[in-house]
């Protein structure tokens, strides 16, 4: 176990990694009685398109958002809400561009909660009927985007930035892309990243980093995982000249809000 030192803070991280590639971040906190835990996949909503072994794979707008709702489900119809529950504990995810991030915080009981953290997000449990059961809840999260000034605003000017780039799609996917993802979609993109290779898990709070890093250990080394497959997403070329220079959006808002984009090219921050 390394400890990695915080500059100019009297702290410090644990640090680890399985033998499988799952790599574990614990920073101790003994002023605490609490504990908060993530466990994050290196997969987002922008990784609508990847390469492994030179063969390209599409994905429909929304899969990642989609795939995070499922994976709360668990084997004879419980969901890991229900074990956390009866932990007294707090349980979510959220999608983001770049990755999916699964979480519990509670007071006790941090070994089991961990355990089980591990345990729901990877064991794949997928059938066609949840996934046909999920689309109206997700299909109603992703109209609640055209009420909010603000995230309106952000996607819209996304959408008139850039020309290629997978940033304008709404991490959620519209309602009709979300209603066009089948059972296939959710197994392919599982399958492609939910690896502990493209995994890391964060633990912080009161708790013994040994005590803890054992029992993450015994957790992985229990597991038979595939080979990891190693996608490479394909980024689309993107110009520098935006789509559209300005747009005006009618909402019922109570002050008017304006939003400035700047295009720059990355590639003049080169050695940052």
């Amino acid at each position: 176990m390394k400890k990695i030192s915080i500059k100019k803070l009297d702290e410090y991280i644990y640090y680890d990694e399985c033998k499988n590639g799952l790599k574990v971040y614990m920073w101790v906190n003994d002023n605490l009685n609490s504990f908060y835990a993530t466990l994050s996949v290196k997969y987002g909503s922008i990784y609508d398109k990847y390469l492994i072994n030179k063969k390209e794979y599409k994905v429909k707008n929304g899969v990642a958002h989609f795939l995070e709702h499922l994976k709360f489900n668990e084997k004879n119809n419980k969901t890991a809400h229900d074990y956390f529950n009866k932990l007294g504990s707090d349980t979510n995810a959220f999608t983001t561009f770049k990755y999916t991030n699964y979480q519990v915080f509670g007071n006790d009981n941090v070994i089991k909660n961990v355990m089980h953290l591990l345990d729901f997000v990877q064991t794949p449990v997928f059938s066609k009927k949840d996934v046909e059961n999920e689309k109206g809840i997700i299909v109603e999260e992703a109209k609640m985007t055209d009420d909010d000034a603000y995230t309106s605003m952000l996607y819209k000017g996304f959408n008139n930035m850039f020309n290629n780039s997978s940033y304008s799609n709404l991490i959620t996917g519209t309602p009709k892309e979300v209603k066009e993802i089948n059972l296939n979609d959710i197994k392919t993109t599982y399958n492609s990243f939910y690896n502990p290779k493209n995994m890391f898990l964060v633990v912080t709070g009161k708790f013994d980093p040994k005590e803890l890093m054992s029992a993450i250990n015994d957790n992985q080394n229990s597991k038979k995982f595939d080979k990891y497959l190693n996608p490479i997403r394909v980024v689309a070329k993107e110009d520098a000249k935006v789509k559209k220079e300005k747009e005006t959006i009618y909402m019922n808002v109570t002050n008017r809000k304006i939003q400035i984009g700047v295009k720059i090219n990355k590639n003049i921050f080169k050695g940052y």
